[in-house]
């Protein structure tokens, strides 16, 4: 019995303590997080937070915290691949107590392509636009892509052009011939800053007598397994390109797809000059007839001694010092100048 009543008092004794004894509880602030890798999705929603102020997103990562709690993600940028920080800040009237949380923002779902139907009819030699029937393509809801293609193969895609920091879409064209009766596949190919790859389709009934098939259409969005190497750098995407390249029929170099030379400046306008120089030079048949010309001009560096025959002057020495501007030279010795002849004397009377 004595055993009974000694226990039964410890046991009372416990209960008064948990019940009445808070004030000697401990007041220290604390934070623990969870081990091991903490990922975020590319372009996560970071808005919601939860009673205690903590982001949803980060929310996992928390295992415990003791006093008011704060959590700073302003430096977060999940639309950048890697790993970053967010720092977790715990506080009592007895101090704060701090945790670096280390994320990694990595991209697990392919881009989205959408387009507005199957199929699309066109007559035989219509102009098509395959991007038309694009009604767009995105990674998140933040970032819609931009094409990177050409169709009409006067442009090419120089290496530079590929973004580094967005995704982009191709559009292949190559299987199709609007000259010609039938049906023929456009190929979209998405790719995410991540190297996540999308591919899409539709058909061109060009000329038959037939109903596309209206019905829109979605491709991609799906989650790949797995996590990527936070510590590898982004995805060279170039080989995407380059295959891309090879399928339209162009080729690849060092400078990029189908590049071939580059204009420093616009070519038009030294075109231009030089039609305005051919206009000038034309020459009235009433001044000197196409007969009337005799040997072509030479050139006097190399040849500083003229014949009679030639037109020149009969006393070599006493020939007139040549600028590099042959064409008044020659005017000026009474010759008439012909662009891309030369210099022609008229035969003395």
């Amino acid at each position: 019995m004595r055993t009974e009543q000694t226990i039964k008092m410890v046991i009372t004794a416990a209960a008064l303590c948990i019940t009445g004894c808070s004030s000697v509880q401990s007041n220290t602030p604390s934070v623990q997080l969870t081990d091991g890798e903490h990922y975020v999705e590319y372009g996560t929603d970071t808005g919601e937070v939860n009673d205690a102020g903590i982001p949803l997103y980060l929310e996992p990562f928390i295992r415990s915290y003791q006093g008011e709690i704060l959590v700073d993600d302003s430096d977060l940028d999940v639309f950048m691949l890697g790993r970053q920080t967010v720092t977790v800040t715990a506080s009592t009237d007895e101090g704060e107590a701090e945790e670096v949380l280390e994320v990694i923002v990595e991209d697990t779902y392919t881009p989205v392509i959408e387009l507005f139907q199957k199929q699309v009819h066109i007559e035989v030699d219509d102009d098509f636009d395959p991007l038309e029937n694009i009604v767009g393509v995105y990674d998140t809801d933040e970032e819609e892509f931009e094409p990177l293609s050409w169709y009409e193969f006067d442009d090419g895609i120089a290496l530079d052009e590929i973004p580094e920091e967005t995704g982009f879409y191709l559009v292949d064209i190559s299987k199709v011939n609007t000259s010609k009766e039938g049906t023929y596949p456009v190929v979209i190919t998405a790719v995410d800053i991540a190297g996540n790859t999308s591919e899409g389709s539709y058909e061109v009934i060009v000329g038959l007598d037939e109903e596309p098939d209206a019905e829109p259409v979605t491709f991609g969005g799906t989650q790949i397994s797995g996590h990527h190497d936070p510590d590898a750098a982004v995805t060279d995407r170039t080989d995407i390109v380059r295959k891309y390249c090879e399928s339209m029929g162009a080729e690849w170099s060092d400078d990029g797809c189908n590049v071939y030379f580059e204009y420093e400046d616009d070519p038009s306008e030294d075109i231009d000059a030089y039609e305005e120089d051919e206009e000038d030079a034309v020459i009235d048949d009433e001044v000197l007839d196409e007969d009337e010309g005799s040997d072509e001009w030479t050139d006097p560096e190399e040849d500083e001694e003229w014949s009679e025959d030639e037109g020149g002057a009969e006393d070599t020495e006493e020939m007139p010092v040549y600028s590099d501007d042959y064409e008044q030279d020659c005017l000026e010795m009474g010759g008439v100048w012909y662009p891309g002849d030369g210099c022609a004397w008229p035969d003395e009377e």
